[in-house]
């Protein structure tokens, strides 16, 4: 994906239920929906603006990330509990 990706969106508004997957805009949605596909084993994400990336939105990110590892590694490796 590229900016020209998010100019075909612009304006359109997003489907009603993606407040309940927690997103509330065009790249939150397209991240999930990339990183819901069990094959993408990683993504790369860029801004020319860190604006676009508020240290708050980073660190729920990451909080979440990690109990997402956390939750996996007890699955995977239960003996490592």
């Amino acid at each position: 994906m590229n900016g020209a990706y998010f100019k075909r969106l612009e304006g359109r508004p997003l489907p009603q239920w993606a407040a309940e997957i927690g997103c509330a805009t065009w790249a939150q949605f397209s991240l999930k929906y990339i990183l819901s596909n069990p094959r993408v084993t990683v993504v790369l994400t860029e801004t020319s603006n860190p604006k676009h990336a508020p240290v708050s939105d980073v660190r729920n990110i990451q909080k979440q990330w990690m109990r997402n590892i956390s939750r996996s590694s007890r699955i995977a490796f239960p003996m490592m509990r």
